[in-house]
């Protein structure tokens, strides 16, 4: 009498079904069921499901059940793309989506100020340039801290004053996939040059020396002297 162990064999894709609208730079989770598997491959179809040929995963672990695939940020917008996981050392077991997915725009900051160079008393404009699905809502912030009423892509302050030094401007931009914010752009605000100490006149002989001084206040100053005889 002999014994005969046989074995049920089986894949099965869970997630995603189908259907579903994910962002570009997004994670999306592949789930999936086994028994009597090998280690899996995982293949993206950008037609439908006619042909595979992007391999996003492959040596994923038998004990496996769950793979995150973070979408690129710059990866193509549009519908038609289908999972597909397949047994590594039996191609004939795998499942694959019977409807497709669709990924939509992330939303991405394509232009932005990052600094600006203003004296006492003038005004500063930024701005801010973005892209990404639905429509996109602004907020500027002066320090981490919202700006009251300014909520479209571009900023104008006036009336800059001392205290207004090396601060950051940033802007949050939300979108139907998700919120980013920008780079902090530095605002740096000039006092003009004040003379707090004038020259006063000097005496020497013949061959001598004479020394001169000046005192100022003021933002990045320079200094050049003139010779009048």
């Amino acid at each position: 009498c002999m014994n005969v162990t046989s074995f049920v064999r089986s894949l099965e894709l869970i997630e995603p079904v189908g259907g579903e609208e994910i962002c570009a730079g997004m994670p999306l989770m592949i789930m999936w069921s086994a028994e009597g598997n090998n280690d899996f491959s995982i293949y993206l179809s950008t037609d439908d499901g006619a042909t595979w040929p992007i391999l996003l995963a492959d040596d994923i672990t038998r004990n496996m059940r769950v793979w995150e695939w973070n979408i690129p940020p710059d990866f193509p917008i549009g519908s038609g793309y289908r999972i597909r996981i397949i047994d590594n050392k039996n191609p004939d077991l795998s499942d694959e989506m019977e409807s497709s997915f669709r990924v939509k725009e992330g939303t991405v900051i394509t232009e932005q100020v990052y600094w600006r160079n203003v004296c006492v008393g003038e005004g500063a404009w930024f701005y801010v340039r973005a892209t990404g699905a639905g429509e996109l809502t602004y907020q500027w912030k002066k320090n981490g801290v919202p700006i009251p009423d300014e909520t479209s892509a571009d900023l104008q302050l006036e009336d800059l004053q001392v205290e207004d030094n090396l601060a950051d401007i940033t802007c949050a931009i939300s979108g139907e996939c998700g919120t980013i914010e920008s780079e902090p752009a530095i605002l740096k605000v000039f006092t003009s040059p004040v003379i707090t100490q004038d020259l006063l006149s000097d005496t020497t002989c013949i061959g001598g020396s004479a020394k001169f001084e000046v005192v100022a206040e003021g933002s990045n100053l320079t200094y050049k002297w003139y010779f009048r005889s």
